[in-house]
């Protein structure tokens, strides 16, 4: 924009300044100039005029230019700083998160194989991890069972109750580990989904309250 009126006034200059220019020429061969000392007095305000404002906007326009500039580039780097820290923080929260469900796992590798080994030593309180083959924390929330094929010969009451059993054994593992278990976990439970040491699908814990399962 600043362009457009330097090009305005320049040529508003050359315009006003052609008038001075031929009474210049006129005087010079000793000839009356044709317009008047008043037309010439205007001439001469309105070129002194544009010139003016020709080379403020010469000499502004740059300068602002320059300020935009600076200020565009120095919005993108801050915007950069900001979404670089963003996925610092997310990838620190990231792998915070995964350090955590890895202890889980290793604790609750450990307890499951202790209720296993009272259950083998006929300690009837934890029967119900003969029928598990592995468990996998996923999150806080979550984790997939495997069970073995005798599993599904179990009434669904059998089944709740081996799931329930599951699902606290879970929570205390994860507890054990440091992750922050607070009561009201304990009492809601964690999602299972349970499958075969081959990944069939055998059911899921309902949305609606986790210590409730589907099975298929």
């Amino acid at each position: 924009m600043s362009n457009m009126f330097t090009w305005i006034f320049m040529l508003i200059f050359v315009i006003s300044a052609l008038p001075l220019y031929f009474a210049w020429q006129s005087i010079k061969e000793k000839k009356q100039p044709t317009l008047s000392k008043k037309s010439l007095k205007l001439s001469g305000v309105i070129s002194a005029i544009s010139l003016v404002l020709m080379l403020v906007t010469i000499f502004i326009s740059p300068s602002k230019s320059n300020q935009t500039s600076k200020r565009a580039t120095n919005n993108y780097s801050s915007s950069q700083k900001s979404s670089k820290e963003d996925n610092n923080k997310d990838s620190n929260s990231n792998n915070e998160s995964n350090v955590q469900i890895k202890k889980a796992n290793d604790q609750l590798f450990q307890d499951l194989k202790g209720d296993q080994d009272d259950a083998n030593n006929g300690n009837h309180n934890y029967d119900y991890s003969t029928y598990v083959e592995k468990i996998d924390i996923k999150s806080d929330t979550q984790a997939y069972v495997y069970v073995d094929e005798s599993f599904m010969n179990l009434d669904d009451v059998a089944k709740t109750k081996v799931g329930n059993s599951i699902s606290n054994l879970v929570l205390r593992s994860m507890a054990t580990s440091g992750m922050d278990i607070q009561p009201e976990d304990q009492k809601r439970g964690i999602y299972l989904a349970f499958y075969t040491g081959g990944n069939k699908a055998l059911g899921h814990s309902r949305f609606t309250n986790y210590n409730e399962y589907k099975f298929y």
